[in-house]
């Protein structure tokens, strides 16, 4: 089964100009030849104990191991959080990791994996140096090499350029949880990823409880 989307990676982009084309390999590659496994199928283990375990989504219900958490089950723990980002320029990082890691504490959460997902068309989040803010700008600017602002875009809202690039990024990431802590690299951190700004925007944190099998 193919995605589709290499036979037309090398159809125009609009309407004139040779220079409008993609390259017919650009896709090349993205095809999934077999069926992936149900979910449910996969076979996993902790790496702590090395028995196994299922993954749940939400976080751990009063009705037992396995079950969801549903929004309307009261419990110390949340099942979504939202965080509130404010952008002051058009395009910048801004570091998410403390106001994940405060959320993985307020959930409870203390084993199992953090998906954080950014719901704009012109934003992302990535995971990425946290050490030297150069990193950052260089970033910023290798996108820019990549999608230039001032392509003969379609799109009239003139942010075309935006939505490319929160495409090229991705819109989340997933952080693995152990003892309630983030584990991420020395090096790394989690950045929201502004390219369309000034804007007031949103950035949703759902938890994975791992469940281990008692059986």
């Amino acid at each position: 089964m193919s995605c589709g989307l290499g036979q037309r990676a090398g159809e125009e982009l609009g309407k004139n100009g040779a220079d409008r084309r993609l390259p017919r390999n650009l896709w090349s590659g993205f095809a999934i030849d077999k069926p992936l496994p149900p979910f449910h199928s996969l076979s996993l283990r902790s790496e702590r104990s090395g028995k196994p375990c299922t993954p749940a989504f939400g976080i751990r219900s009063p009705q037992g191991e396995g079950t969801p958490l549903h929004s309307n089950q009261r419990n110390a723990e949340v099942a979504l959080k939202t965080i509130e980002v404010r952008t002051s320029q058009r395009e910048q990082w801004i570091p998410l990791t403390a106001q994940v890691q405060a959320a993985v504490a307020e959930a409870g959460l203390r084993n199992g994996a953090c998906l954080v997902y950014v719901p704009h068309t012109t934003a992302a989040v990535t995971i990425n140096e946290n050490a030297d803010p150069d990193v950052g700008r260089d970033l910023l600017m290798g996108l820019a090499k990549i999608v230039p602002r001032n392509w003969p875009f379609e799109h009239g809202e003139g942010n075309s350029d935006a939505h490319l690039k929160s495409s090229l990024v991705g819109c989340s990431v997933l952080v693995p949880v152990e003892n309630g802590r983030l584990q991420l690299g020395t090096w790394q951190g989690i950045f929201f990823g502004e390219f369309d700004g000034p804007r007031r925007r949103q950035c949703w944190i759902q938890f994975l409880q791992g469940v281990h099998d008692n059986g």
